[in-house]
This record gives structure tokens, C-alpha cells and sequence, in this order.
């Protein structure tokens, strides 16, 4: 193992050596490898383009995919709920997702974690999200239960029919 071990070392050297001479022989060396497929034919010059180097990553523009024009509507239940103990598990200030709560939260079984919807009719324009589950006594039924920063307000909010816009 010894030999194989130095045997290693003096290769990697002399690699090393030889391309020590500036950064763009590295770079066109590495070109060199990645334009080739593997029988040694020279493929597209496309290398400039696939390559990353270190300060690219922070020029990467991401892109938020655009919503969809035609949203779905679901006509569901909609009921309150705050984080009085009664209303929740042993945690009421953290959602099932993990998160805090805040306005905007809501728990549904039927829908994914992270689902986004409006509910135009009543809110507008304002947006909730699926962080929060709901009692598995209601896993069969479409309800959307949002969260109100007390009890009474969420009372007060009561059992409506509503037509939801999934995004």
C-alpha cells in the first residue's frame, strides 16, 4: 500500500507541475476534457456556457414560476381556529409544517403541505398557504381551517361554504 500510496503522490505531482504554469491552461485543459465525449470526438464548443466557476453562482438568476391564469376553484368548507390549547395539539404556536403561526396560515388535510390559495370572496387578494393539519377525524371532508390570532375572532368567523382559487 506504501507503493501504490507514493506511486500516486509522484503522478498527482507532476500533473501538478505541469499545469502550475497559469489558470488559463487549467481552464483550457478542463475545456478540453469536458468537449470531448468519451471516444476522444470533439463535441459542440459549449464548454463557456456549462461552466461554473466560484462568482457565477452569485450571478445566477432565479426565476419564480409565473401563476398559472387559469386557477382551480374548489367550493369547500371554511372553519377557524386559534392557538388556544383546546383548539390544538400540545404546540399551538407551531404548525405541523414546522413553522410558527401567523396570519396567513391555514390547515387542511386534503391539500398538500406548501398549497397556496385565495379565497376572493371573503379576503381579496391575500394569500394563504397549507402549514397546518387538521384533526385526522377530518381527513375525508375538504375544509380549510384559518388561523385567527385569538379566539374569539375565530369564533366569531364561525362555518362557512366558500369557493377557494388554488395557485
Amino acid at each position: 500500500m506504501g507503493k501504490r500510496m507514493a506511486l500516486v503522490f509522484i503522478v498527482t505531482s507532476s500533473v501538478l507541475a505541469s499545469l502550475s504554469g497559469s489558470g488559463n491552461q487549467i481552464q483550457s485543459g478542463l475545456e478540453a476534457i469536458l468537449s470531448t465525449d468519451p471516444q476522444g470526438e470533439r463535441l459542440a464548443d459549449n464548454s463557456r456556457q456549462n461552466f461554473i466557476g466560484s462568482d457565477s453562482l452569485r450571478e445566477r438568476v432565479v426565476t419564480q414560476p409565473k401563476e398559472s391564469s387559469s386557477s382551480q376553484k374548489l367550493t369547500v368548507w371554511a372553519t377557524a381556529y386559534s392557538s388556544d390549547p383546546s383548539q390544538t395539539d400540545s404546540t399551538p404556536f407551531l404548525t405541523a409544517s414546522g413553522t410558527l403561526v401567523r396570519e396567513g396560515v391555514a390547515a387542511a388535510n386534503f391539500l398538500p403541505m406548501g398549497t397556496k390559495f385565495k379565497i376572493p370572496e371573503m379576503f381579496g387578494g391575500k394569500v394563504f398557504i397549507i402549514e397546518d393539519r387538521m384533526n385526522p377525524r377530518y381527513s375525508n371532508q375538504q375544509i380549510v381551517d384559518i388561523w385567527f390570532e385569538n379566539t374569539a375572532d375565530a369564533q366569531k368567523f364561525g362555518r362557512k361554504a366558500v369557493t377557494i382559487e388554488l395557485l
